[in-house]
């Protein structure tokens, strides 16, 4: 037992990630199904000049060994860190991984260290990303499948719209590989070979302060547009189906702490999305597809 907390040994399942997403995959209720919460005690609410560090004593896989959990995280005005060391108790092994998140952007990619992809070390993977994050989910949500789906199609979900929060998912790096402009992460770092997280701040979607859920941008018949403080949402009057339309992805500029979506308007089969700084993105209504 360290610091109060006792040894824990849990077992683990590895994320996957399907090579095409369904509507029903993106389901809400599919999502949450797909996501655990970390075991590790939640993050200590510290002044930003301060480096917290946990340590962990914990039984990894099942062999009996104590086997040692350290965690760094960092938090500045723009930018936070964490950093995670396991010691293996058995073999002395020691493994590594960090990752980092710009406040001005909604994603950031860490790559996944190739060691910890060995067959070996499943359960210490598990671990390792519930360490770096504080949920990590198998399946994206709705409004993460939109900024991931390069084609930008209509994908019609039963049901009214929820409002994202902040998770992680691992995926193939080359997945993940064009958002890296919007995340921070130099192309070098990452391995297309090789698998990525994805973390999402999805919780930035609610308006600040209060939390406020979609509110209501414009309605032209049956036609409804909702919109979050960094997000567009068709759905209809009953509300009894919807579709993510536009995400904004940041610019690396304006921290997200402050709404990108401005107004929106309908127009024939045309929604026109005015965005902060008097920008514009037109979609359409029939295929999804962004112009601008």
């Amino acid at each position: 037992m360290m610091g109060g907390l006792p040894c824990l040994a849990v077992g683990l399942v590895l994320l996957g990630m399907p090579q095409a997403l369904s509507a029903e995959a993106i389901s809400p209720s599919n999502h949450a199904a797909s996501c655990r919460d970390s075991r590790l005690p939640p993050h200590s609410k510290q002044p930003w000049e301060e480096s917290p560090h946990l340590r962990l004593e914990v039984d990894v896989n099942g062999d009996g060994l104590v086997d040692v959990l350290e965690v760094t995280r960092s938090l500045g005005s723009g930018f936070s860190s964490t950093d995670v060391q396991l010691t293996l108790g058995g073999s002395g092994v020691r493994l590594e991984a960090e990752e980092g998140f710009d406040f001005t952007a909604i994603s950031a990619v860490s790559p996944v260290p190739k060691e910890l992809l060995d067959p070996r070390h499943r359960a210490a993977l598990g671990w390792i990303e519930e360490a770096l994050f504080g949920r990590v989910c198998a399946l994206p949500d709705p409004s993460l499948a939109w900024l991931l789906d390069p084609a930008k199609r209509l994908t019609w979900i039963q049901g009214p719209p929820g409002m994202p929060d902040h998770y992680a998912i691992r995926l193939p790096a080359r997945r993940v590989a064009r958002l890296i402009e919007k995340a921070y992460v130099p192309v070098e770092e990452l391995d297309l070979t090789g698998e990525a997280w994805l973390f999402y701040a999805g919780g930035v979607h609610a308006y600040p302060p209060a939390g406020q859920g979609p509110v209501e941008l414009a309605r032209q018949g049956d036609r409804v547009l909702l919109g979050t403080a960094h997000g567009v949402i068709l759905t209809n009057r009953k509300r009894s189906r919807h579709a993510w339309i536009y995400v904004h992805a940041g610019n690396l500029a304006v921290k997200l702490r402050f709404p990108s979506i401005g107004s929106a308007r309908l127009d024939g089969d045309t929604a026109t999305i005015g965005l902060a700084g008097s920008r514009q993105v037109r979609v359409n209504l029939k295929t999804g597809a962004i112009s601008k």
